[in-house]
């Protein structure tokens, strides 16, 4: 495993499976609710607040429909990226 690789491989679609598992509202609003809950420090709430930004900003201009953004949607799926509403064959910045 190469991360430089593995990034390359993602970029143009090599992979089969999509985990993605910082992609995901349930993990998001988990981490929220855990730093709203137990006494968290200023950073934290900014790392939150900036992990929730980046999912919505992905929502308005990924093309890949709400459900994707939910890991139980993708778990059901399999992971598969053959299964999910990804574009296919493109490569992507």
């Amino acid at each position: 495993f190469r991360i430089k690789g593995f990034f390359r491989d993602y970029r143009k679609h090599r992979t089969t499976k999509l985990v993605l598992v910082l992609h995901s509202w349930e993990l998001a609003f988990l981490a929220l609710i855990s730093a709203w809950l137990w006494p968290a420090p200023a950073w934290l709430w900014f790392a939150v607040g900036g992990w929730i930004f980046h999912l919505v900003c992905d929502q308005i201009f990924n093309r890949v429909g709400f459900p994707f953004y939910f890991l139980s949607y993708r778990f059901l799926k399999g992971f598969e990226r053959s299964r999910l509403p990804c574009p296919q064959g493109e490569s992507q910045p």
